[in-house]
């Protein structure tokens, strides 16, 4: 019997061995091992539809089609060259065009655009086919520089791991693999360590252990094991605020890395720094619009005045991104679309021609002399321009909505379909066991409405489990399968497991309630579902021609209210909620411009006279090399919040309902309100 026991055992061993080698493999994503929930899908089978295409496009007319050739130093396109004699800064300009050349490759590829993948290769192409003698990629004169000058090849690096990704070059791997292993770079300072995020992009494809060992002597390098510096793992693991004049953007890069070490070895140890960081932006920094205070440092309290660095726009979407890779915890999607879906169109003007340096979530001004900041309070780095004296907003801005799209889909670890976040698009890829192609088209014109519709298309039945979201936001929803409804109390990522076939469809409804939210500096603000509202500011557009980038094809903006904007919630009557009214509009043109805003809503306020912009005829800035200077000029800045007293003894005139629209439709805008 034990004899017949271990034949029949080694018969079916053998049968399954035959049948696993014989059976078509599942796509293979990594060659390592990977311990992210889920995973990226390469761009060109991600197709952005309806409003995220309208985006795209308008991308490629304005600045992420023609930036590259306006001016220094897009203009000279660095990355098509080892050596530029007329540019003196050693990694500045490679660092804003690496911003530009990763926003076309990704828009490209989602647009099956062949203009902007052709501008973008040009320079990709050069640089991986043009490696020194000892495989270092890049401009000849970085190679021997002191500090921080490698932090340019992260976000190129960003577009040339986007171009494998679609294309499966190997000279890509090689090159990186030379580049990173044949030359002693330091890589310990600052954002020069955040080259750790390519190198395990790097490990994960070629599974070179050297790789992997390099990436975290370099993140324990920078940590030095007592964590002395400003954004590094004990600092982030604490529950207090961060030094002062911690860089936005740096820290936005540096405390992902902890995650994406977390994807690549599994030690939770890594992970739990990165969690902790950004639940610290949470705590203590975070914008109404989605983005941390970054102005350019992170600042403390926040308050209806503080701004953001449009940069910190895509680099907070961006190292969100990883986080929700590697945990799959929604919370991370629920961040990534506030900040999509509010501080990003709110950031740029209505044709992405222009762009502003600081945005707020109040601003009634934005022109050469507002600037509400200290950092060089007075100046116009709050107007709309093309390009800015510090050129890397204006680059990093293009990244933004193809990350986001890029990341809307992903796949899980046994081979499973995510809907991570919604908007409207189209998935072809392939699934199950056998590799099968489908097609699963979302049809909806969320964040403006809650209905999201997913239709799947295929040849044969496929078995795998699909994933979608509820966001945190939503108190109530209903999902329908077939016309079958689905009972779930799940506010995190539901699945569906079962043999899919053609013609299935998967129907959400998000209820998106009205939420009266307060501000820290006593203020209020009005959100729906996934977006914030503004008050709807008639704008006044006036050319700035004597900024000194300015041309009649490239203007620069000052903006000005022309209607009034001095108003106070009611507060006794929006507690109710009975006074709040939402008209939802038949659907026109662009969703992201004032007169075509899809949803308005109207709330109950009164007049508060008083509340005025401040002029002033001198000012104290702090400029960051000289601090809390005095100043002279005639300057305008935005108002803050007034307190009660002020509140009680100004407010006059009868209720009206004031017509608020979604934050990224308004440019200039009062978001936090005063409440009587």
């Amino acid at each position: 019997m034990k004899i017949n026991f271990l034949k029949r055992f080694a018969i079916l061993a053998f049968v399954t061995v035959v049948l696993y080698c014989c059976t078509p493999s599942r796509e293979k994503i990594f060659e390592s091992s990977y311990f992210g929930k889920f995973i990226e899908i390469p761009l060109n089978q991600i197709s952005p539809q309806g409003w995220l295409k309208q985006y795209l496009e308008i991308q490629k007319k304005g600045l992420t089609g023609y930036l590259d050739e306006y001016e220094y130093p897009y203009n000279r396109m660095p990355w098509a060259h080892k050596t530029i004699d007329s540019i003196k800064m050693v990694w500045w300009p490679w660092e804003q065009s690496a911003y530009l050349i990763d926003g076309q490759i990704r828009s490209g590829y989602l647009l099956q655009d062949t203009f902007l993948l052709r501008k973008a290769k040009t320079q990709i192409d050069f640089t991986i086919n043009n490696p020194d003698s000892t495989g270092y990629l890049g401009p000849e004169h970085m190679k021997n520089k002191p500090t921080e000058v490698f932090w340019a090849h992260v976000p190129f690096m960003r577009a040339v791991m986007a171009e494998y990704e679609v294309t499966r070059n190997p000279k890509i791997l090689t090159a990186l693999t030379n580049h990173y292993l044949k030359n002693n770079f330091d890589l310990c300072e600052e954002r020069e360590q955040i080259n750790i995020e390519n190198m395990l992009w790097l490990y994960g494809h070629t599974n070179n252990k050297a790789i992997l060992e390099k990436a975290i002597s370099i993140y324990k390098c920078f940590n030095k094991d007592k964590f002395a510096t400003e954004p590094m793992a004990e600092k982030s693991l604490s529950d207090t605020t961060l030094p002062v004049h911690v860089h936005g953007v740096t820290f936005n890069e540096i405390a992902k890395l902890g995650a994406i070490i977390y994807l690549y070895t599994g030690e939770k140890k890594y992970l739990d720094v990165s969690v902790n960081a950004f639940k610290k932006l949470d705590k203590f920094y975070m914008m109404a619009d989605g983005v941390n205070t970054s102005a350019e440092f992170l600042e403390t309290p926040v308050h209806s005045l503080r701004c953001h660095e449009t940069c910190d726009i895509s680099d907070f979407t961006w190292s969100n991104g990883y986080l929700l890779m590697a945990t799959g915890n929604p919370m991370y999607a629920d961040k990534i679309e506030k900040a999509m879906f509010n501080a990003a169109p709110g950031a740029v003007s209505d044709d992405f021609r222009a762009v502003q340096y600081f945005s707020s979530t109040n601003q009634v001004i934005v022109a050469k002399n507002s600037n509400q900041n200290q950092y060089y309070k007075g100046g116009g780095d709050m107007a709309f321009s093309p390009l800015w004296w510090t050129e890397c907003c204006s680059g990093n801005i293009n990244r933004a909505m193809p990350n986001f799209i890029g990341r809307m889909w992903m796949k899980t670890a046994d081979n499973g379909i995510v809907a991570t976040m919604f908007g409207p698009s189209q998935l072809k890829t392939t699934i199950g066991d056998n590799n099968d192609e489908i097609i699963i088209e979302e049809k909806t014109n969320y964040p403006f409405d809650g209905k999201i519709v997913f239709k799947f298309q295929m040849k044969n039945n496929v078995s795998f489990r699909f994933g979608y979201r509820i966001p945190e936001w939503c108190n109530k929803f209903d999902v329908q399968f077939n016309a079958s409804v689905i009972n779930s109390t799940n506010k995190e990522y539901n699945w569906i497991v079962q043999e899919f076939k053609n013609g299935d469809s998967l129907v959400i409804r998000l209820n998106e309630n009205v939420k009266v939210v307060k501000y820290p500096d006593n203020g209020y603000y009005i959100q729906r579902g996934a977006l914030v509202y503004s008050l709807d500011i008639k704008e006044d557009w006036q050319h700035d021609t004597t900024y000194f980038r300015h041309n009649k094809k490239w203007p620069t903006y000052n903006v000005y209210s022309a209607s009034e904007w001095n108003y106070a919630l009611t507060l006794n009557k929006l507690e109710t909620e009975n006074e709040i009214k939402v008209i939802t509009k038949q659907w026109s043109g662009f969703p992201w411009i004032s007169e075509n805003a899809p949803i308005e809503i109207y709330v109950p306020a009164r007049s508060l006279k008083g509340w005025d912009i401040v002029g002033s005829k001198t000012i104290i800035r702090d400029d960051y090399k000289d601090k809390n200077i005095e100043v002279k000029g005639d300057f305008q800045i935005t108002p803050p919040i007034p307190d009660k007293n002020f509140i009680d003894k100004n407010i006059y005139g009868k209720t009206v309902m004031i017509k608020l629209i979604p934050y990224g439709c308004a440019k200039l805008r009062i978001t936090i309100f005063p409440g009587e």
